[in-house]
């Protein structure tokens, strides 16, 4: 399915309207409307064993990344994160799967491992392209939350075998991101049932 930058972007455009800082919200617009086409189409989890039924079948990894960025902005709130700090989570958010399945414009039909890695570099690619201003560090800000919002599933021997391990959040703001993405992938968590 082609879909055209109005529609891409209407599919976030709450999240994106969300962004207080204009230059941010810029480039979160064009990080959407760039996106592949598969981005908009494919499941969150290929094996739909790691996310909650939502971000299941067409579509939920677009529902799964509108999750992340509702965790964000409440875990932004709980622990007092200052706006700009916010604006920039929301942008890591809306892109830290932006390049779940690669750089195939169509998509490989499963999750490679250095998606994170690819994620970040497209933001700052995008950035790069667009004649937005924003002041210096801030592209590196972002793409360090995005290339290290896998954790420990990104790091640990047990979890990637002999892949290269990803990047471990360090900053506040990345492991907030971490969180965030964990929260919204858990089916424990979002399927709790009260009985």
């Amino acid at each position: 399915m082609i879909m055209d930058k109005k529609d891409k972007i209407a599919l976030f455009i709450k999240e994106i309207e969300d962004i207080t800082d204009g230059n941010l919200r810029k480039l979160a617009t064009e990080v959407i409307a760039c996106a592949d086409d598969y981005f908009f189409t494919i499941p969150a989890s290929s094996t739909g064993k790691n996310h909650p039924p939502f971000s299941l079948g067409e579509g939920g990894l677009v529902r799964h990344t509108k999750c992340v960025a509702y965790m964000v902005r409440c875990l932004c709130e709980s622990f007092d994160i200052d706006e700009y700090n916010r604006d920039m989570l929301m942008v890591a958010a809306l892109a830290h799967d932006i390049k779940k399945q690669g750089d195939c414009t169509e998509g490989l039909g499963y999750t490679v491992h250095e998606h994170p890695i690819l994620a970040a570099r497209y933001v700052c690619e995008v950035y790069f392209a667009s004649d937005i201003t924003i002041p210096g560090g801030v592209i590196s800000l972002i793409a360090d939350m995005i290339s290290s919002h896998m954790g420990k599933w990104g790091s640990d021997p047990k979890f990637i075998g002999d892949k290269t391990p990803l990047p471990m959040p360090q900053t506040e703001c990345e492991k907030i991101l971490q969180a965030a993405d964990y929260l919204a992938s858990r089916r424990e968590i979002l399927d709790f049932d009260f009985k």
